[in-house]
């Protein structure tokens, strides 16, 4: 073999730089991504990675000839290297007294077993895609197949008769859920959830026993084994790393359910006060009742986000900069989306303990006269006359006035007056005898404050009387005007005054007087309202 003399000078060289040299390259030679032996030489001389490549193409082209012959693969001693040769043509490799002192066998010993491993290799292979292993594994795949079929129809024809036979017996079963006296789930509802419950654990079977039977799938063809280990790797990854960090955040778990209950003694604890605040059981001086509640309420705010600044390092992902950047996210949305929340909150809580007035006043804000109904951090409703609900956000009512009706009418009584002007022809007495008479007659009114009329002005044609009455009931206001006026007018005309301008008398020209002829005020039934607790 002279024409490879130039295998045994090299081998030669390498076994000389071996002594002077003790660091060496490895390379394995890898075959169908089987790692078939390993090869070596020193840094300065020979590439490890260049013979383990040559070794490997010439491995595969005696693969590719097909019809693999172990006998063909011979050792042929050419001192002082050993040849693996194919068919006495095609020389596989050189192994030098340098291998073999690195594998630390004689050279011979290291040839023998170099041809022992490339034989199974090159047999193993062979055997995998031969004709017969071939038709069987289409066999197997076939059967997986068709097991996998099976199991799917099984599967669909088991729900498929479940299902019918809870719909057909539902009136014995479905009876819907009750607590107490709500109830939270109908026999209609219960039986429709109970159908898509099925239909999903149908689902989730269906996918499940696909998903494991993939492995078995990709595992019959060789080309396809690593598949099958990403497979498993895909699942159990995940689910071990799932198992990792549960139980890694067990400790952090009990840390924050002790915060938590800490917190929750606390803040019951803060109830009870405000409570017996609220029920004037525990007074404080300048602290009024109706600041107990919302005070509550800001304390159990304040205490919830302390527990969770508490709590947010022992958050599982709390320190990775993803939930960083959700948490600095979700922040800037708050900030730019809320600012008429915040300014609403922060007015709310200023009309809290403004106390300008509370649920139930009768009170005026802008042009809106109506009785509170509700009043919360963010909005106040009021109840309009008319039985309108209006919502007006607290921000609108800082910047405003805001006129409550209510506030003095049980201790002191609410004023409400009304005006009408008269001629100087007509005796002031008279005149005001006819409408404090009428106040007599109203009802709703005070019954310990009296009325009083005062004069306003006197202009160049009449006299300007106010009329003045006490009532303890603001929410009648409406009313309390109509019956009044109504009960001026009955006075005026049974004294025989004009509600007229004198400029209208004196143009008058002998015309009839405008009061009615044969006047009763017993003609006038004023409507009657009840008046409960509430002044409704």
């Amino acid at each position: 073999m002279a024409c490879f003399g130039w295998f045994i000078t090299a081998a030669s060289l390498i076994s000389n730089a071996a002594a002077a040299n003790d660091s060496v390259y490895a390379a394995p030679v890898v075959f169908m991504d089987d790692t078939v032996i390993t090869v070596h030489s020193p840094i300065s001389l020979l590439n490890a990675e260049d013979r383990s490549y040559a070794i490997g193409k010439r491995l595969t082209r005696i693969y590719e000839r097909g019809m693999f012959q172990p006998e063909l693969l011979t050792i042929s001693e050419q001192e002082p290297v050993s040849e693996l040769l194919y068919d006495n043509s095609t020389v596989l490799m050189v192994i030098s007294e340098f291998d073999a002192s690195q594998a630390g066998v004689t050279r011979k010993l290291l040839a023998e077993q170099h041809r022992q491993k490339i034989t199974n290799v090159l047999e193993h292979h062979t055997e995998q895609h031969s004709i017969e292993n071939l038709l069987l594994r289409l066999l197997k795949l076939t059967g997986i197949a068709f097991f996998l079929l099976a199991f799917i129809f099984g599967i669909n024809k088991l729900f498929k008769l479940i299902i019918t036979r809870l719909f057909k017996t539902r009136e014995g079963w479905a009876n819907g859920i009750r607590i107490g006296k709500n109830e939270w789930l109908s026999p209609q509802t219960q039986v429709l959830y109970s159908m898509r419950l099925l239909r999903l654990v149908r689902i989730l079977l269906i996918v499940i026993i696909t998903y494991a039977s993939l492995p078995f799938m990709f595992a019959v063809f060789p080309e396809t084994e690593q598949v099958t280990v990403l497979i498993i790797d895909w699942t159990l990854t995940p689910a071990r790393q799932i198992l990792q960090a549960v139980w890694s955040f067990v400790p952090n778990m009990f840390t924050i359910l002790i915060v938590w209950f800490i917190m929750r003694f606390v803040i019951r604890i803060v109830r009870y006060i405000s409570d017996e605040l609220e029920a004037e059981k525990i007074v404080l001086n300048g602290f009024h009742p109706d600041w107990a509640r919302p005070t509550y309420n800001i304390i159990r705010f304040l205490l919830y986000a302390f527990t969770l600044v508490v709590v947010f390092p022992y958050l599982p992902g709390s320190g990775s900069p993803a939930f960083q950047g959700v948490s600095v996210f979700l922040g800037l949305l708050l900030s730019l989306g809320s600012s008429s929340a915040i300014t609403n909150l922060i007015a709310g809580l200023v009309i809290t303990y403004m106390r300008p007035f509370k649920p139930g006043d009768r009170i005026k804000i802008g042009d809106l006269t109506g009785d509170v109904i509700e009043k919360t951090m963010l909005v106040t409703r009021i109840r309009t006359i008319k039985n309108e609900s209006i919502t007006i956000p607290n921000s609108s009512i800082l910047s405003g006035s805001v006129t409550n009706y209510s506030a003095f009418a049980t201790q002191q009584g609410l004023i409400l007056h009304t005006v009408v002007t008269i001629g100087y022809d007509m005796p002031w007495k008279k005149v005001e005898h006819a409408l404090l008479l009428a106040a007599q007659r109203t009802e709703w009114l005070s019954s310990t404050q009296k009325p009083f009329v005062f004069q306003l002005s006197l202009d160049d044609y009449y006299v300007t009387y106010q009329l003045n009455v006490y009532t303890e009931h603001p929410a009648f206001m409406q009313q309390i005007y109509s019956s009044l006026h109504a009960h001026i007018q009955d006075t005026f005309n049974e004294n025989g005054i004009e509600i007229m301008s004198p400029a209208y008398t004196s143009l008058r020209d002998g015309n009839q007087s405008t009061i009615p002829r044969q006047y009763h005020s017993a003609d006038y039934k004023a409507p009657k309202f009840n008046v409960n607790n509430s002044g409704e």
